[in-house]
């Protein structure tokens, strides 16, 4: 969506996840997990915030916990919790539920706020990721 080379930024957004969660094609849950897919230099930019979605074996009730049910997929056990820190190291083990697989996907959200139910709308607003800078290739100009 953007790009800056000043502060090594890209405004992106995840086709894949935003084409797994369209409604009005085969809505189905998102099958990998956003950072899983980049290569380096790129990584996530620790400013983003992260989206979980638990596609769980079986219905459960989730009261007192921060999830909404996703629209699509089955939504008596596919769900979504907003707001999630993210983490260099991918330690989401706090955020985990039993019975359930977990996606994680960076978003930006909105003054550091993310609403679960707004989750098609975050998606699409898409998340940053940055690079550092390569080491230039070493040349001698040995006499």
């Amino acid at each position: 969506m953007d790009i800056s080379y000043e502060e090594r930024s890209m405004h992106v957004v995840d086709v894949q996840i935003e084409e797994d969660l369209n409604v009005s094609k085969s809505c189905h849950f998102p099958r990998w997990n956003t950072s899983a897919k980049l290569a380096p230099p790129f990584k996530v930019n620790p400013a983003n915030l992260n989206l979980i979605f638990y596609n769980c074996t079986k219905t459960m009730a989730h009261q007192g916990r921060a999830l909404a049910e996703m629209r699509c997929v089955n939504t008596s056990n596919t769900f979504v919790r907003s707001g999630v820190p993210y983490d260099a190291i991918g330690d989401y083990t706090g955020y985990a539920l039993e019975g359930c697989d977990a996606i994680v996907m960076p978003v930006m959200g909105s003054s550091g706020e993310a609403n679960g139910s707004d989750y098609e709308w975050l998606i699409s607003d898409g998340f940053i990721l940055t690079w550092d800078l390569l080491p230039l290739p070493y040349s001698c100009t040995c006499t």
